[in-house]
């Protein structure tokens, strides 16, 4: 897929191209293009609702995903304070879920969680650091493709030298850990 993106724009130029030259009556130019347009957003209606978006890695990415994992965090921890870490591909890159949270957990919930995972800085996204310990984490593990086993074995490993595992919710292809502190 990622191989035939670049060639994308340029063939559907030449099949507009080709399809304007082989079609001469206006009528029948506009029904097949009304046709490509139908049959491209059923296309698109099946990959939601299969929750694949064949322009990513990580299968199952999707927003509607990403938006009940915020629910989740902020009804599981009662609407008090939390923090959250990530797994993420990039690997350490927190950007989605900062978005997210500040975007629409902030909007919604009226405040942000803490963030506690590898330091963001030079990356887009302010979830706050915090200066005292909070009892309610959440470790976020995205779909792992590309991942490579042993840095996501590192990160719940760190985790667990700070937190327990309380409970898993599975959301997708995505892992969420409710833990506490130690």
């Amino acid at each position: 897929m990622f191989v035939f993106l670049p060639s994308l724009l340029p063939l559907t130029i030449l099949g507009s191209y080709l399809l304007y030259v082989a079609v001469k009556k206006p009528i029948v130019l506009s029904l097949i293009i009304i046709v490509i347009v139908c049959f491209q957003i059923s296309i698109n209606l099946s990959w939601i609702r299969r929750t694949l978006n064949p322009l990513t890695v990580q299968e199952g990415m999707t927003y509607t995903n990403e938006l009940k994992i915020v629910d989740y965090t902020y009804s599981a921890s009662n609407y008090k304070q939390f923090t959250i870490n990530t797994i993420t591909s990039p690997l350490y890159i927190n950007t989605t879920w900062a978005y997210l949270y500040q975007f629409y957990g902030q909007s919604k919930y009226k405040y942000l969680p803490y963030w506690d995972g590898r330091d963001q800085r030079g990356y887009l996204g302010n979830l706050p650091l915090t200066s005292k310990p909070i009892d309610i984490r959440y470790l976020i593990i995205e779909p792992t493709t590309g991942i490579p086993d042993f840095f996501v074995k590192e990160a719940i490993n760190a985790e667990n030298t700070k937190s327990t595992l309380v409970n898993t919710l599975k959301v997708g292809n995505f892992v969420i850990e409710k833990r506490s502190l130690k």
